[in-house]
């Protein structure tokens, strides 16, 4: 992934899953990729959403920039509008602005799934950070990855003052006309907690669908 290590330098790694692997051993090594341009994605991103595309390019967006300090890693400010795109083909970077969204409410650590036939990212919940506070984030984000148009869906049926963290969020495509979401444990993280407790306060074993209307 993209994003911090302890000297600072910028890069994306892949590892071969066809193959038996361990990191704890460091029998399969991570392999670094070279880019073929000079254009990088900001070189401190912290807990964005990366997905692929229809064309299987690789896509960052959301989340926030990080400090540089291997001792204590905080956000500092939200990101752009941007979308990073890296070419399935020549492993090129390029950017495309996303409308639809306020730029200074992009959340990270958000729960992210895909719904690549509908060529749709959905973004559930997460924490914007402006460096020094943060606020919970209780909306969804659903970015159309052809049109490059996003919009913020609310979710207040399912929690108006807190966020979900830590769950599974699966698409069900063949759950309802359009697909549904199901949101399944994890925790719920509070506007008055979110420094005191990074776990935040565990849901109740249920499940949650989110019908696409």
């Amino acid at each position: 992934m993209h994003g911090w290590q302890l000297f600072d330098v910028p890069s994306l790694v892949k590892l071969d899953l066809s193959k038996s692997w361990s990191t704890l051993d460091n029998d399969q090594p991570l392999t670094k990729i070279t880019t073929s341009s000079n254009l990088q994605p900001p070189t401190a991103l912290l807990e964005t959403m990366i997905f692929q595309d229809e064309s299987g390019s690789l896509n960052i967006f959301g989340g926030s920039l990080a400090n540089s300090s291997p001792s204590n890693v905080t956000s500092t400010s939200p990101t752009s509008n941007t979308r990073w795109t890296m070419s399935s083909k020549n492993n090129s970077w390029s950017t495309t602005a996303i409308l639809g969204l306020d730029s200074t409410r992009l959340p990270m650590n958000a729960l992210s799934v895909q719904a690549p036939e509908q060529d749709l990212v959905f973004a559930l919940n997460g924490i914007v950070s402006d460096g020094q506070h943060g606020r919970v984030f209780p909306s969804m984000i659903a970015l159309n990855t052809r049109t490059n148009t996003a919009r913020t869906v609310s979710t207040e049926a399912l929690t108006r003052s807190s966020s979900r963290t830590e769950s599974i969020l699966q698409y069900l495509p063949l759950l309802g006309t359009k697909g549904a979401l199901l949101l399944l444990g994890g925790a719920m993280r509070y506007n008055d907690n979110l420094t005191t407790d990074l776990w935040g306060t565990m849901v109740k074993g249920e499940s949650t669908h989110l019908r696409q209307s």
